[in-house]
């Protein structure tokens, strides 16, 4: 049996890989944090955990539903955001999972490839 390349269709956005302290999406390497779902790529000027606010949520938490799962990639470290961002977001009908960048990004793309509805807000691996 052929394997072929899965291709995703325009839109679809999945990471593709790590280069260095960069987390590559669409063929370009990203050091900044984005909000990332199946149809949305969204940049944050968020830099690390702490700066995260109900806003850099808004493109996916403005949908008909949240989304089924909400990761969130606190940096090159675990780290927890705030308990009361964390309360807010589950006020707003989502389920955060917070784990480090690199293991959200490797989840979500898991996540998207069974064909979940799942959104990701990645922090960079550092914030030098």
């Amino acid at each position: 049996m052929a394997l072929e390349r899965d291709e995703p269709p325009p839109g679809d956005y999945r990471v593709e890989g790590f280069a260095g302290k960069a987390i590559v999406v669409g063929g370009q390497p990203r050091m900044s944090a984005f909000l990332i779902c199946r149809d949305i790529f969204v940049e944050s000027s968020a830099e690390v955990v702490t700066d995260l606010a109900m806003s850099d949520f808004d493109p996916v938490l403005t949908r008909d539903a949240p989304p089924e799962v909400l990761l969130i990639g606190s940096g090159a470290a675990m780290a927890w955001p705030d308990r009361d961002l964390l309360g807010q977001l589950r006020d707003r009908g989502a389920m955060p999972e917070v784990m480090d960048s690199r293991a959200a990004a490797r989840t979500y793309n898991l996540l998207l490839s069974e064909a979940r509805d799942v959104a990701a807000l990645i922090l960079p691996l550092s914030a030098d």
